[in-house]
């Protein structure tokens, strides 16, 4: 799964819980840019350690009782897809 798709499918699952925040208040929280994941949708690409970053916030706040998006990788893990030249463009 591409990198943007990783993120976009955390915040989702998130998101989708009873009384869970929206995506933008998430994204306020995590990077206090609320459109950050709406740019991640429309094609804006992040740094490394912006996508790093965000799992782990994930990885840090995730409910005992939601699984885990299948065919996302855990933190620490760089998936295929990742462009390392990239500006933070997203954030």
């Amino acid at each position: 799964m591409e990198y943007r798709e990783q993120l976009l499918a955390l915040v989702k699952a998130y998101c989708s819980r009873p009384g869970a925040p929206s995506e933008a208040r998430i994204a306020t929280v995590i990077r206090n840019q609320g459109a950050f994941f709406l740019k991640i949708a429309h094609g804006a690409s992040c740094t490394v350690d912006t996508y790093l970053q965000v799992k782990e916030w994930f990885a840090d706040h995730w409910p005992s009782d939601l699984a885990w998006p299948e065919g996302v990788d855990r933190p620490g893990v760089l998936p295929t897809g990742i462009d390392r030249s990239s500006s933070d463009a997203a954030a």
